[in-house]
């Protein structure tokens, strides 16, 4: 099985030497900074959301993972429901996944790579599915306002 440490360090490479001309979103210059062992979080100027990349060594996974701006915690029942409802029907999306997160019950989309195969390409296939899910799930939810005064800050 590839380490943890080996399969970030080389995707925090790609991620860092990118250049703003770039085709592929692998190779954009990301801003990159550790979070704490086996996490990172990636920050591009383009997209109003941060990336977290983690690893799990116990089970080879690597994880990039976005969170909503959406406190499910505070709605009521019925609001929760129908939010849930609508998640719920993006995750027929091939490769990510919504989840709860924190005590707030963040809702955040994930994608789960294995390390023992993880290449370049299927890295920027997942951070382009990635992005188009946020995208979509945005426009679902009616957040529009909110991550595009998140874009101009």
């Amino acid at each position: 099985m590839t380490k943890c440490s080996e399969v970030l360090n080389q995707i925090i490479t790609w991620l860092k030497q990118g250049k703003p001309s770039a085709d592929k979103l692998v190779d954009f210059p990301w801003e990159v900074e550790e979070k704490d062992s086996n996490t990172y979080v990636a920050i591009h100027p383009m997209f109003p959301i941060k990336i977290f990349i983690g690893c799990d060594e116990e089970i080879g996974v690597i994880r990039l993972q976005t969170i909503l701006d959406v406190k499910t915690i505070s709605l009521n029942n019925d609001e929760r429901l129908v939010l849930y409802h609508k998640l719920l029907k993006l995750n027929a999306s091939p490769l990510t996944k919504f989840i709860l997160v924190g005590d707030e019950d963040l809702p955040a989309i994930a994608v789960d790579l294995s390390t023992k195969t993880l290449g370049k390409d299927e890295f920027n296939d997942a951070l382009a599915l990635l992005l188009a899910t946020v995208n979509a799930s945005i426009k679902l939810l009616g957040l529009e306002e909110v991550y595009s005064s998140k874009l101009f800050m």
